[in-house]
Protein backbone atom coordinates (compact mmCIF):
# COMPACT_ATOMS: atom_id res chain seq x y z
CA UNK A 1 0.00 0.00 0.00
CA UNK A 2 2.92 2.36 0.67
CA UNK A 3 3.29 2.99 -3.44
CA UNK A 4 -0.42 3.21 -3.70
CA UNK A 5 -1.02 6.95 -5.47
CA UNK A 6 -3.51 9.23 -3.01
CA UNK A 7 -6.86 8.62 -5.54
CA UNK A 8 -8.69 7.13 -2.63
CA UNK A 9 -11.73 9.07 -1.30
CA UNK A 10 -11.73 6.71 1.64
CA UNK A 11 -9.55 3.85 3.84
CA UNK A 12 -12.23 1.37 2.74
CA UNK A 13 -12.28 2.10 -0.83
CA UNK A 14 -8.08 2.01 -0.96
CA UNK A 15 -8.02 -1.23 1.60
CA UNK A 16 -10.80 -2.51 -1.54
CA UNK A 17 -8.63 -2.08 -4.14
CA UNK A 18 -5.57 -4.01 -2.22
CA UNK A 19 -8.04 -7.04 -1.48
CA UNK A 20 -9.32 -7.31 -5.44
CA UNK A 21 -5.64 -7.42 -6.43
CA UNK A 22 -4.50 -9.97 -4.15
CA UNK A 23 -7.69 -11.95 -5.10
CA UNK A 24 -7.07 -11.55 -8.39
CA UNK A 25 -3.74 -13.32 -7.41
CA UNK A 26 -5.66 -15.86 -6.47
CA UNK A 27 -4.94 -15.30 -2.46
CA UNK A 28 -7.25 -14.70 -0.12
CA UNK A 29 -7.43 -11.79 2.82
CA UNK A 30 -8.68 -12.96 5.75
CA UNK A 31 -8.27 -10.01 8.08
CA UNK A 32 -6.61 -6.27 7.57
CA UNK A 33 -5.07 -5.00 10.56
CA UNK A 34 -4.74 -1.12 11.14
CA UNK A 35 -2.18 0.79 13.33
CA UNK A 36 -1.91 3.81 14.90
CA UNK A 37 -0.60 6.58 12.94
CA UNK A 38 2.99 7.15 13.88
CA UNK A 39 4.76 10.52 14.39
CA UNK A 40 7.73 11.80 12.47
CA UNK A 41 9.68 13.12 15.20
CA UNK A 42 12.96 11.59 15.11
CA UNK A 43 13.07 12.28 19.35
CA UNK A 44 9.49 10.71 19.81
CA UNK A 45 10.33 7.03 21.56
CA UNK A 46 6.38 6.18 22.00
CA UNK A 47 5.61 2.42 21.34
CA UNK A 48 3.84 2.05 17.85
CA UNK A 49 0.81 0.62 17.47
CA UNK A 50 0.72 -1.52 14.27
CA UNK A 51 -2.75 -3.30 15.08
CA UNK A 52 -5.54 -1.21 16.39
CA UNK A 53 -7.96 -2.27 14.42
CA UNK A 54 -8.31 -5.68 13.31
CA UNK A 55 -11.17 -6.50 10.82
CA UNK A 56 -11.14 -10.40 9.87
CA UNK A 57 -12.99 -9.98 6.32
CA UNK A 58 -13.44 -13.22 5.90
CA UNK A 59 -16.48 -13.42 8.65
CA UNK A 60 -17.79 -10.24 7.44
CA UNK A 61 -19.64 -8.53 4.46
CA UNK A 62 -17.41 -6.46 3.18
CA UNK A 63 -19.94 -3.48 3.04
CA UNK A 64 -19.53 -3.61 6.85
CA UNK A 65 -15.66 -4.01 6.75
CA UNK A 66 -15.15 -0.98 4.21
CA UNK A 67 -17.95 1.34 7.02
CA UNK A 68 -15.13 0.41 10.22
CA UNK A 69 -12.25 1.27 7.70
CA UNK A 70 -13.48 4.63 7.00
CA UNK A 71 -14.95 5.29 10.39
CA UNK A 72 -11.67 4.37 11.86
CA UNK A 73 -9.82 6.63 9.24
CA UNK A 74 -11.99 9.70 11.26
CA UNK A 75 -11.45 8.43 14.61
CA UNK A 76 -7.65 7.39 14.49
CA UNK A 77 -6.31 11.46 14.71
CA UNK A 78 -8.33 11.62 18.14
CA UNK A 79 -6.96 8.51 19.39
CA UNK A 80 -3.09 9.08 18.53
CA UNK A 81 -3.28 12.78 20.43
CA UNK A 82 -4.47 10.84 23.32
CA UNK A 83 -1.82 8.08 23.02
CA UNK A 84 0.87 10.44 22.52
CA UNK A 85 -0.48 13.24 25.76
CA UNK A 86 -0.99 10.04 27.54
CA UNK A 87 1.38 7.37 27.04
CA UNK A 88 -1.52 4.96 26.98
CA UNK A 89 -4.84 4.21 24.67
CA UNK A 90 -8.34 5.72 25.80
CA UNK A 91 -10.81 3.00 27.33
CA UNK A 92 -12.64 3.28 24.47
CA UNK A 93 -10.53 1.14 22.27
CA UNK A 94 -12.29 -1.70 23.21
CA UNK A 95 -12.47 -5.60 22.06
CA UNK A 96 -15.95 -4.11 20.06
CA UNK A 97 -13.89 -0.68 18.95
CA UNK A 98 -10.78 -2.74 18.22
CA UNK A 99 -12.78 -5.78 15.90
CA UNK A 100 -14.97 -3.09 14.33
CA UNK A 101 -18.01 -4.06 15.22
CA UNK A 102 -18.85 -0.89 17.29
CA UNK A 103 -17.30 3.27 16.99
CA UNK A 104 -16.05 5.38 19.40
CA UNK A 105 -18.94 7.19 19.74
CA UNK A 106 -21.19 3.79 20.24
CA UNK A 107 -18.82 2.50 22.81
CA UNK A 108 -18.41 5.81 25.00
CA UNK A 109 -22.46 5.55 25.08
CA UNK A 110 -22.47 2.26 26.08
CA UNK A 111 -19.61 3.04 28.90
CA UNK A 112 -21.50 6.36 30.05
CA UNK A 113 -24.83 4.00 29.90
CA UNK A 114 -22.57 1.94 32.24
CA UNK A 115 -21.23 3.87 34.81
CA UNK A 116 -21.97 7.78 34.11
CA UNK A 117 -17.88 8.36 34.15
CA UNK A 118 -16.98 11.02 31.76
CA UNK A 119 -14.45 9.02 28.26
CA UNK A 120 -12.59 10.23 25.62
CA UNK A 121 -15.19 12.08 23.16
CA UNK A 122 -14.61 11.75 19.43
CA UNK A 123 -12.72 14.62 18.02
CA UNK A 124 -12.89 16.41 14.82
CA UNK A 125 -10.54 18.58 14.38
CA UNK A 126 -6.29 19.20 15.69
CA UNK A 127 -7.54 22.40 18.24
CA UNK A 128 -10.57 20.95 19.52
CA UNK A 129 -8.88 17.17 19.82
CA UNK A 130 -5.89 18.94 21.88
CA UNK A 131 -8.24 20.22 24.57
CA UNK A 132 -10.41 17.51 24.97
CA UNK A 133 -7.61 15.11 25.12
CA UNK A 134 -6.64 16.89 27.77
CA UNK A 135 -9.77 16.79 29.27
CA UNK A 136 -10.24 13.00 28.84
CA UNK A 137 -6.96 12.28 30.43
CA UNK A 138 -7.43 14.74 33.93
CA UNK A 139 -11.04 12.76 34.34
CA UNK A 140 -9.59 9.32 33.54
CA UNK A 141 -6.64 9.75 35.56
CA UNK A 142 -9.14 10.77 38.59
Amino acid sequence: LMFKEMKYKTLGKLVKTFKDCYEASWHEVIKVNIGLPFSYDEDDVSRLHWKLLKCVVQDKPWPECEAAFDRYAKECVGIYDFYSYTGKLPDTCTAEYISGEKSISQVRDKQRQESGAYVMPTTTSKKSAKVKVKKAAKAQNQ
